[in-house]
């Protein structure tokens, strides 16, 4: 027979022959209130790699992908159970959802608690790595360029417009390449095409 007990319960045993013969003892239940079994947790978040989502390299966690949900504990109830997160060293947090986080780091190491409320603490750890895949967004400028003295050197600013060009990583303007940035009085009257190549200070290129 499956029962539960409960502190202070007794239990009465008789025992008797086929004469009417019986004999009787009683157990008491005393049950240990000093837990130390730490919360379970059932399944943690695996690790995986995201494409950088928001502007200075990072990535803004805008659900509930990355929170723990499976986990329960012997004697204190899943609504009471303290959770807590951690992202690499950097103080631990109170609460139960990553949602809204900002991660900049290109390893982020995080790190879930649960906690009961005998003080038994369970953890799971898992790895977000940022990649970031994407090339520039360029805003090009249709230029009319007046010769000097028979020439004119052409700047990237004056056909890339740099505020209206994007990039989450940033646009590193030092690796930018013009097929061809020098114009003379041959080209009079011409429309010149000019290539342009510019990388993200990820590698990025465009």
């Amino acid at each position: 027979m499956n029962q539960i007990l409960n502190n202070g319960d007794v239990i009465e045993w008789r025992v008797e022959d086929t004469m009417g013969n019986f004999d009787t003892c009683e157990i008491s239940i005393v049950v240990n209130t000093n837990d130390i079994v730490s919360p379970l947790i059932n399944s943690c978040i695996s690790d995986q790699v995201l494409e950088i989502n928001n502007s200075n390299c990072s990535y803004l966690i805008n659900d509930a992908s990355f929170d723990l949900l499976d986990f329960t504990d012997n004697c204190t109830s899943f609504s009471d159970l303290a959770i807590e997160y951690q992202i690499n060293s950097d103080p631990r947090v109170n609460s139960n959802t990553l949602e809204g986080i900002t991660l900049t780091d290109d390893l982020n190491i995080i790190t879930w608690f649960v906690k009961d409320s005998n003080g038994n603490e369970s953890n799971c750890q898992f790895e977000l790595r940022l990649v970031d895949s994407t090339r520039p967004n360029l805003s090009l400028i249709d230029n009319d360029i007046i010769l000097s003295n028979g020439s004119y050197n052409v700047t990237y600013d004056e056909i890339i417009d740099v505020t209206a060009s994007s990039d989450f990583c940033d646009i590193d303007w030092s690796t930018v390449m013009l097929s061809n940035n020098t114009f003379s009085c041959e080209e009079s009257g011409t429309i010149q095409d000019i290539d342009i190549s510019v990388s993200d200070f990820k590698g990025n290129e465009i």
